[in-house]
């Protein structure tokens, strides 16, 4: 780096060049002025390093290549997950929303705003099939009095009845996949939940 010195002795000379014209155009300049030539010198310095130092032009990044599962083409899926998202609540995007009793929990049970995790932002429900998720979710903690009404009515979550998949992955909780080039099991967290992948033909289900 080039440093800008304005005096020296013979037990101190000045190696090169361009410290000595440095050196020069200091001593002839007013006392007021030379401090900040100095700092201009160590920025016009380190500007230059950092031309040498960028990438060069047209170099990109590799794409990305996720692990392969031994002897396969395969990506390898083996590990503990979690989805770090607000999916749980609502796969599309949404605003924070009140909780289901704010006047007796306050914000407890309140819903988080989140961004869409679906491919474009918006799921293409038919007319009857939004009216449908709209009524489910106004119904969602209804308590039922007969077993028609448990089976066909209110949150499953609320009723502690098992979240099924998708939604299982999309739960608060991290969960566990073991892969296998013939199947893979996935163990969440939440109720010990277990789903099981056949990645062949197993022929039909035993009885």
């Amino acid at each position: 780096m080039v440093r800008a010195r304005t005096r020296h002795s013979p037990r101190e000379p000045i190696d090169t060049v361009p410290d000595l014209l440095i050196a020069s155009h200091l001593r002839s300049m007013p006392q007021c002025f030379r401090d900040s030539t100095s700092v201009l010198v160590a920025i016009v310095v380190v500007a230059l390093f950092s031309l040498t130092v960028g990438p060069a032009a047209g170099q990109t990044a590799p794409a990305y290549r996720a692990p392969r599962l031994a002897g396969t083409q395969n990506p390898n899926l083996n590990g503990v997950w979690q989805a770090l998202n607000t999916a749980d609540w609502e796969l599309e995007a949404h605003a924070a929303g009140p909780s289901p009793f704010p006047a007796l929990l306050g914000a407890i049970g309140a819903e988080r705003a989140g961004q869409s995790v679906v491919d474009g932002g918006k799921i293409p429900y038919q007319p009857w099939a939004a009216a449908k998720k709209k009524e489910n979710f106004e119904k969602r903690l209804t308590r039922p009095t007969d077993l028609k009404t448990n089976e066909t009515t209110g949150d499953p979550e609320a009723k502690c009845y098992l979240p099924g998949v998708p939604r299982a992955t999309y739960t608060p909780f991290p969960f566990q996949l073991v892969q296998t080039p013939r199947q893979i099991l996935i163990a969440y967290e939440y109720a010990s939940l277990l789903s099981q992948i056949i990645l062949y033909n197993a022929g039909p289900c035993r009885e």
